[in-house]
């Protein structure tokens, strides 16, 4: 009994740290597939399970394992379904998914929901299963199912444990769809801020912490890499267009937006090119930035020029 009381407090140890390690993986992935490879993974490195799989059902309700740690030889040509007229659609996975609530399995050799896999579930030393629904957005997704090698394992805080493990997965889905959005939305606002004929920089104490390419360009450089992080000083031709600037962003906190016109600045290969530069103000975590909009307007000024030649 003694010995029986320190296995199970072993158990809810190790499950422990198996949470925290899926709690961190979940915190840096950024692709769900590699993901929930992970937790079966970690799960398998924590928990006395024989198998851990997850799957995910397809358009004819047949389940395909996405991820998988342990004996996976077992679900070698076995194709569980969440459709209750096939025969595979009469397991665990199948009654989980319909009756939308997890399904436990405490002896496989007694239970005759799972009698047409006892033989072969016997044959990899399983003896018991749990079954619990992962959900992404809400909506019911795939399913979790582990398999040990003892029997009657299954009590109410082991039951809570498994199913705060499936609701950890579910949230990590969300997170990693969050992280996927976010990324093809920053994308999209990339590509609208490279493609726009203005040079866009953020400016940080004087200091490069963003510009799209058409800055770099307008200013003679391959690329935003070589601009970022330096100070702001080397894209002027003297200290007095630094001061000029300089001034304009001093009192610009009480405006939402001021222009600078003729603001000289100097490009890579020397040359000085005539620019306007539109400034606002944003506070960023907790900081003042500022954001500059360029247009080179070289071009125009010499043809006004041109043009005030021949008027005289």
């Amino acid at each position: 009994m003694v010995d029986r009381v320190r296995e199970r407090d072993q158990w809810f140890t190790n499950f422990t740290r198996m949470l925290i390690a899926m709690n961190q993986a979940i915190a840096s992935s950024q692709d769900a597939m590699t993901l929930l490879q992970t937790c079966c993974d970690i799960a398998l490195r924590y928990a006395p399970l024989t198998l851990i799989l997850i799957g995910h059902p397809d358009e004819f309700g047949d389940i395909h394992v996405v991820a998988a740690s342990g004996k996976t030889d077992y679900v070698k040509g076995i194709v569980p379904s969440i459709d209750a007229t096939k025969i595979n659609g009469t397991g665990p996975i199948g009654v989980a998914w319909r009756e939308e609530s997890s399904v436990f399995v405490s002896s496989i050799e007694k239970d005759e929901l799972l009698a047409p896999w006892r033989s072969r579930l016997l044959q990899f030393s399983i003896r018991s299963t749990a079954t619990m629904l992962i959900h992404r957005h809400g909506e019911k997704w795939g399913v979790m199912c582990v398999y040990l090698s003892d029997e009657n394992v299954f009590d109410s805080s082991m039951k809570s444990l498994l199913e705060e493990v499936a609701l950890d997965i579910s949230r990590g889905l969300d997170h990693v769809d969050l992280v996927e959005k976010e990324q093809r939305l920053f994308a999209v606002q990339q590509a609208l801020l490279d493609n726009t004929l203005c040079g866009i920089s953020m400016v940080k104490n004087r200091r490069f912490i963003y510009c799209n390419e058409q800055f770099a360009q307008m200013l003679g450089y391959p690329s935003s890499n070589e601009i970022m992080g330096k100070d702001t000083a080397f894209i002027y031709p003297d200290k007095e267009q630094y001061d000029k600037i300089g001034l304009i962003y001093e009192n610009n906190i009480e405006f939402s937006t001021r222009d600078a016109h003729d603001v000289l600045l100097l490009r890579q290969d020397g040359r000085v090119i005539t620019c306007e530069v539109s400034l606002g103000v944003a506070t960023i975590d907790g900081e003042l930035t500022s954001i500059w909009t360029i247009r080179d307007i070289t071009e125009r000024k010499k043809l006004e020029i041109e043009l005030e030649r021949n008027l005289k």
